[in-house]
């Protein structure tokens, strides 16, 4: 696994789904006092985006769950 996600995997990611992710990192599992912005997302973990991803599924609204399940497959959960 690589330590942090490729640039055409968040390059494929839509609107939809980088919010998506920038909410679950910004806002369900806040760690710092710095707003999470798309151009950060390249600086995370793959095996940390995946853990917070699959710990936000709880969370996730029955009108999200299209976009969050094509993020987890894009992210290979």
């Amino acid at each position: 696994m690589t330590r942090s996600l490729s640039l055409d995997t968040l390059e494929s990611l839509s609107e939809d789904e980088t919010g998506m992710l920038i909410f679950i990192l910004g806002t369900l599992f806040k760690t710092s006092i710095i707003e999470v912005e798309r151009s950060f997302l390249r600086f995370y973990r793959k095996d940390f985006l995946i853990q917070k991803v699959i710990a936000a599924r709880e969370h996730v609204l029955p009108e999200g769950l299209t976009v969050y399940e094509s993020l987890s497959c894009k992210l290979g959960i």
